[in-house]
């Protein structure tokens, strides 16, 4: 079990810092706090500070995996100081003779990792080889070389270097499984969040279609319905105004045939004398002027049905032809009412061409 602590922009130079990081490096915790609480350094507080953190990050983890620890057995594994953030941390110093110096402030960050693992003992072993190894080789008739130009301080950097790279590995790993595991759950929630979400919407858009569908039934049915009543009508009165006209045109044929006969009727009665001859046209004259005057009167009477006849036709075939009309703009509105979209409804349209047509007409009369 591993766990890291960290303290960012410490008052203080990292060179500082890391005379009192290195007492404590590798030892005990128990053994590492008491010594900070015996060294009389400006860092010293700060760092117990941050051990203690790492402590109860162990003992959290510990405790959230299910892991039994003590937390006097844990060891300081790794522990660094690293170089804070001076850019524009100049102060100005008041000096003699009405100079100035100028004071650059340092800050520092420090990183604790603590273990429960147990540190190797070959580890301690390679390196004191590895020390005299630098120091100086033997050659074959015993003579030692000279020392050779490794520093040990090299080493020692190189060795710290090597184990921060494999602690952030390590913790990128950590945090890859971390958001891998997160992203799946995630995706599973939206998942099943979409799925109820498309249900509710198909259950939703078929009640309002087949509203939709009922209402362009019902639309269509009802202009039909009032055709069919007109056809009806239409047939019924068409008899009735043929017999008017064939009752008519009887009537203005009779005039006719009596108008023929009295001509005839009159030569014929010639040889009679002359007083009885003008006795007679003068009684036939006028019986005559007044037929023909109530021929006239009736055929005028007969025209003037004829034209009211096709007038009130003509009426009625432009009013069953508006009524079409809207019929079909109504069941074509209905049909296009569920694929037109908001602002395709907000549109002006354009006037049907048999609205104009019926326009014209009526002018036209």
């Amino acid at each position: 079990m591993e766990a890291l602590a960290k303290i960012r922009h410490l008052k203080g130079s990292p060179r500082k810092a890391r005379l009192v990081i290195d007492l404590i490096r590798g030892r005990n915790v128990s053994q590492a706090l008491a010594i900070l609480k015996f060294t009389d350094k400006r860092a010293a507080d700060p760092i117990a500070k941050t051990l203690r953190s790492a402590i109860a990050n162990a003992t959290f983890l510990a405790e959230k995996q299910n892991i039994a620890i003590d937390p006097d057995d844990l060891f300081i594994k790794t522990c660094f100081v690293d170089m804070g953030a001076h850019k524009n941390r100049r102060r100005m110093r008041p000096a003699p003779q009405g100079r100035a110096f100028r004071e650059q402030r340092h800050y520092c960050h420090i990183t604790i990792m603590v273990s429960s693992d147990l540190p190797q003992a070959g580890d301690d072993d390679k390196s004191k080889k590895k020390a005299r190894l630098a120091s100086g080789k033997k050659t074959d008739g015993g003579d030692r070389k000279s020392q050779t130009s490794i520093n040990p301080k090299a080493t020692k950097k190189a060795a710290k270097a090597n184990e921060v790279k494999e602690e952030k590995i390590n913790a990128t790993e950590e945090v890859s499984t971390a958001k891998v595991k997160v992203t799946k759950k995630a995706k599973a929630e939206k998942s099943q969040v979409e799925d109820a979400v498309e249900a509710k919407k198909t259950k939703v858009e078929t009640p309002v279609i087949e509203e939709l569908v009922k209402a362009d039934t019902e639309k269509i049915e009802e202009p039909k319905a009032e055709k069919s009543k007109e056809a009806k009508t239409s047939k019924t009165e068409e008899p009735k105004v043929e017999e008017k006209t064939e009752a008519i045109k009887s009537t203005v044929e009779k005039s006719k045939t009596e108008e023929a006969v009295k001509p005839q009727a009159a030569k014929t009665e010639e040889p009679e004398s002359e007083k009885t001859a003008e006795a007679r046209t003068t009684k036939v004259e006028k019986p005559t002027e007044t037929k023909t005057t109530k021929a006239e009167k009736i055929r005028e009477d007969e025209t003037a049905s004829i034209l009211e006849v096709e007038a009130s036709k003509e009426i009625k075939d432009s009013k069953a032809a508006k009524d079409d009309a809207k019929a079909d703009a109504k069941a074509s509105d209905a049909k296009n009412v569920a694929s037109q979209t908001p602002a395709e409804r907000n549109e002006t349209k354009k006037a049907d061409e048999a609205q104009l047509n019926d326009n014209d007409i009526l002018e036209r009369q």
